[in-house]
């Protein structure tokens, strides 16, 4: 079982790896470039957001949901534990 606290790589990262060639330093072009590089996220971020918004929201929403419930689950076990 992994440690939930140590650093990992997340799958947005993955994806990057995989996009971009290894040779190709894209922390630099960023550094290098930062406003051509903003509008190229922004463009994607759009185009993702218009293709599958609606699953993000869906997907974003039920994990909220399953957080609040675990955090009333865990007061609510503390309110009655205590009698």
């Amino acid at each position: 079982m992994t440690d939930p606290l140590s650093p990992s790589r997340s799958a947005a990262e993955d994806w990057v790896d995989e996009l971009i060639p290894v040779e190709l330093d894209w922390v630099d072009w960023v550094r290098r470039y930062p406003i051509p590089s903003l509008a190229v996220a922004a463009l994607g971020g759009f185009l993702v957001g218009r293709l599958h918004g609606g699953r993000i929201v869906d997907a974003v929403s039920v994990a909220a949901t399953e957080k609040l419930n675990e955090s009333l689950e865990r007061y609510t076990d503390s309110l009655t534990s205590k009698d």
